[in-house]
């Protein structure tokens, strides 16, 4: 059995996706691989690559400090089984070693609320869509084709037709590209 520990600066990270790297360990604690975290400063897609490295390491656990909702979700959805250890003052061999002190995670309601993802549902509430508001833009763009409030214009009072759809950018991207 694999399980994956993200670490920074040598212990367990206190944020998941945070992490500088992870490391892969048996039950008994050996280490048996180690990998950069593509998610760390990489958004949606460094997520996605983080768990498609579990996959392809054979990860069946991942011990966390802590986790984001959204992510706990994903990695439960895959069928990670997912523990929060207590602490991150033990170093990685005694973590491995406390199993019984493990708090499993099964629900994804026991992960932390994402601050970033929650200004984005705000900003949605408001009738913009993440980093940019409709119809007030100065130019159209390609880059939102296939975003769900872009296509099917869900943002109500703006126009379906993407052709046709105007954009003001926050910090250079648009909704969640």
């Amino acid at each position: 059995m694999i399980i994956a520990i993200p670490v920074k600066e040598e212990r367990i990270a206190n944020h998941f996706t945070k992490a500088d790297h992870f490391i892969f360990m048996d039950e008994s604690g050996e280490v048996v691989g180690n990998q950069q975290n593509p998610a760390r400063d990489a958004g949606c897609a460094g997520k996605s690559a983080l768990l498609a490295l579990l996959k392809r390491e054979q990860v069946e656990r991942v011990i966390v400090r802590h986790i984001g909702q959204r992510m706990l979700g994903r990695l439960l959805d895959n069928q990670f089984a997912v523990f929060q250890a207590q602490t991150s003052r033990q170093n990685l061999q005694q973590i491995i070693q406390t199993e019984d002190e493990w708090l499993p995670l099964t629900d994804a309601a026991q992960g932390r609320l994402s601050v970033n993802y929650q200004a984005k549902q705000h900003k949605q509430q408001q009738g913009g869509c993440c980093e940019h508001q409709h119809g007030e833009g100065d130019h159209a763009h390609e880059r939102c084709q296939g975003h769900r409030c872009c296509e099917t214009g869900v943002q109500e009072g703006y126009k379906a037709n993407k052709d046709e759809h105007q954009h003001r950018h926050g910090k250079g991207r648009c909704c969640r590209h």
